[in-house]
């Protein structure tokens, strides 16, 4: 019995083989959940693959509905034309090719200044360093922005112009005391950062007084502009032509920043809410100009302009002069409308220096931008104990060089 027992080994015993299929199944459990979860890990990444590439391919084909709708849009414009109706009245699509050479954006409006020279940086730092592949996908971006500017522009175009907008203008001269009180107003800077000669301002009194500033001509004439200026921006990102591309942004940049000083100063339908006179004299005054640049922007486009060195130093200078006036926006106005004139001349002084120091390389640059949105975000808000933090901040930075 001894020799027998022992023959039997280790394992032996009443419970030994029992205990060894049991461990055996839980290490085959533990691998078979080892082996689920890795498959499910796998299948969890192939769906997002999947998702991804799908999500790429609806936004390579968004210019398709794009297209068929411009095609709708065109027309029906064409159907009002015959019915005697206008064909501006449909809301301005992007260029098909446009959108289909950039990347989807999520908002309705343009982009913030800051984000298309962002974009225009990475255009210019792609061309220094020859890597056309890296400048063309940065132009495509450029382009983008611009479009989504002039489609803002287009809508605001349309919203003025009207008879009544004309008629709200003509009813508040009155209440301009004299014709002399429009010439306080800073037309001229907004003429100036235009491009606009001098000579125009003796036509701008006349058509504000006359016409009220702005008429359904000038309106038609703006959005052919638009269009033509939209299709300049497609063929520049389809060639890849640069050159075109700065000349065209120049023109897009100061009409963005002063139909932000109309919008600011007298947003469309003002006279029912009861603005003042001398806001709805700047809202007039301002599209005007406006008008008259889109009247030259074919002679604007043709020529080479030269950087004016001082134009930022100047601009700056004009800007803290203007700050040092800005106490007297928390006091009593002198007179009737003071308010309105003093926030104009502050957010005109604002465009100007934001437009003078965009082409320079200068490492204050970014914070000097972000005190001037300060500035205009405590205008808007009538927060006037702020702007004296900001002169003092802008009076602290270096000079524009």
């Amino acid at each position: 019995m001894l020799v027998s027992f022992s023959s039997r080994g280790p394992e032996s015993g009443p419970h030994g083989p029992g205990e060894s299929a049991r461990q055996q199944a839980a290490r085959q459990e533990i691998v078979r959940q080892a082996e689920a979860k890795v498959a499910a890990a796998k299948r969890a990444a192939a769906a997002a693959e999947r998702a991804a590439e799908g999500q790429a391919r609806r936004a390579a084909q968004s210019a398709a509905p794009k297209s068929s709708k411009s095609s709708k849009s065109s027309k029906s414009k064409k159907g009002r034309k015959a019915r005697g109706r206008p064909a501006g009245s449909r809301r301005e699509q992007p260029p098909t090719n446009v959108s289909a050479y950039s990347q989807p954006k999520a908002p309705t409006g343009p982009p913030s200044l800051n984000r298309l020279v962002g974009d225009d940086q990475r255009r210019i730092a792609a061309l220094q360093a020859n890597q056309p592949a890296a400048a063309a996908a940065a132009l495509r971006d450029v382009v983008a922005d611009l479009d989504a500017m002039l489609v803002t522009t287009a809508n605001y175009v349309r919203k003025v112009g009207t008879r009544r907008s004309r008629q709200s203008f003509q009813q508040a001269i009155p209440e301009l005391v004299t014709v002399s009180e429009l010439r306080a107003l800073p037309f001229d800077e907004v003429a100036e950062i235009l491009g606009l000669p001098t000579p125009v301002m003796d036509d701008l009194f006349d058509r504000l007084v006359r016409k009220g500033g702005f008429v359904r001509t000038d309106r038609d004439l703006m959005l052919r502009e638009i269009r033509a200026l939209r299709q300049q921006l497609q063929r520049a990102s389809v060639t890849r032509d640069h050159g075109l591309l700065d000349r065209l942004m120049g023109f897009v940049l100061r009409i963005a920043q002063v139909i932000g000083l109309a919008a600011a100063a007298a947003p469309v339908g003002a006279v029912v809410v009861g603005e003042p006179a001398v806001a709805e004299a700047i809202m007039a005054g301002v599209t005007a100009l406006v008008a008259l640049a889109f009247q030259q922007v074919a002679t604007y486009l043709s020529q080479q302009r030269a950087h004016d060195k001082h134009a930022a130093t100047k601009a700056h200078a004009d800007l803290l002069a203007e700050l040092a006036k800005a106490g007297r926006l928390a006091t009593p106005p002198a007179y009737e409308g003071e308010p309105a004139v003093l926030r104009f001349r502050l957010e005109v002084r604002c465009a100007r220096a934001r437009i003078a120091s965009l082409p320079l390389a200068w490492p204050e640059k970014a914070q000097y931008w972000q005190e001037l949105d300060d500035l205009l975000l405590a205008l808007k808000h009538n927060e006037y104990e702020t702007l004296d933090l900001v002169q003092r901040r802008l009076e602290i930075l270096p000079p524009p060089p």
